[in-house]
């Protein structure tokens, strides 16, 4: 049945069966899926790649009912193989710069989204690479002697943003654009959604302006600007996918990704690192800071923030403050 051909679609999947309101004092040996009848999807989680549904077997009372969890195996050093298979599939959805997004199918890994960096620097493969996090506590002097230095020296390529934002590239991936060179914005899926899923839905509002490069350099002269976000993003989120401003997350990373002010807009459903605290400040927040405590607040605290290990600014830090 369509249930059966669903889990079919799960390459390879560990199926966990427990017996919900269980009224028999023998549990029933399970041998086969195959005459098992869907009752109820209680839950679908793309992020951990996992189904929860409730049914029954025809020879067992409906009331005695089973709970089946389905989980994708996770890619492992031997199944990506298949990837670089002639077996496998690419069709590319669009290219910006050195980075590229792609559909891809191969026989034993099923349908994946990929996203390419060609050619890649090694700040690219650092950033890539699992390694150890460290906290840094970071006071206005320490970003005035080491960062914002470090920032302007270090920081990558914006010509991809620059491309979004002129048009270039990525056009018919905009979701909303406001060309005011003050307070506008684009918005755009981010890299890590595949444009379907609305659970994981992840947007980023990038500004025109390209004066501001991060967190550090908001003040209350660009609270219209923020606002601005908040106000058309939910406008543009819900024309679009049909996602009530209630349901979103609106947050800035600090450090960011790329030094070029831009918003991230989540599902409040997404689970991911980069909501965590150490790196997010939700817009709101800013705001309210921005607002009721200083009109310079984000120039005068302590940020906190995690780095990775091989992250340059991180090694700044314990030269500089050692």
């Amino acid at each position: 049945d369509s249930f059966l051909l669903q889990l079919a679609g799960f390459n390879l999947i560990d199926i966990y069966l427990s017996m919900a309101d269980q009224r028999s004092d023998t549990i029933p040996v399970i041998t086969s899926l195959k005459d098992f009848k869907l009752q109820q999807v209680l839950s679908v989680n793309p992020k951990q790649k996992s189904m929860s549904v409730c049914g029954h077997w025809p020879e067992e009372d409906p009331t005695t009912r089973a709970i089946i969890v389905a989980e994708k195996q996770p890619i492992t050093e031997k199944t990506i193989d298949s990837l670089f298979s002639k077996s496998a599939h690419l069709k590319q959805n669009f290219q910006n710069d050195i980075y590229g997004q792609f559909e891809a199918s191969s026989c034993s890994l099923g349908e994946l989204k990929l996203t390419t960096i060609f050619p890649a620097t090694e700040k690219h493969i650092l950033k890539y690479m699992e390694q150890s996090q460290y906290l840094l506590r970071e006071t206005p002097e320490d970003y005035e002697l080491i960062t914002r230095p470090f920032i302007q020296a270090e920081a990558m390529s914006l010509q991809w943003v620059y491309n979004i934002l002129e048009g270039r590239s990525e056009s018919d991936r905009v979701v909303h654009r406001d060309p005011d060179l003050s307070n506008g914005f684009i918005l755009v899926p981010d890299l890590k959604w595949d444009s379907s899923d609305l659970d994981n839905l992840y947007l980023i509002a990038i500004v025109m302006r390209k004066d501001l490069q991060s967190l550090r350099d908001v003040t209350s002269d660009h609270l219209p600007l923020l606002k601005n976000i908040i106000l058309k993003g939910k406008e543009a989120v819900k024309a679009m996918y049909g996602i009530h401003g209630n349901q979103l997350r609106f947050y800035i990373h600090y450090q960011p990704s790329f030094y070029h002010l831009h918003v991230h807009i989540t599902n409040i459903k997404y689970e991911s690192a980069s909501v965590l605290i150490g790196r997010s400040h939700l817009l709101d927040d800013i705001i309210d800071n921005i607002e009721r405590i200083d009109e310079h607040y984000y120039q005068k605290r302590v940020m906190n923030f995690v780095l990775k290990e091989s992250d340059g600014l991180l090694k700044e830090f314990v030269q500089k403050k050692s």
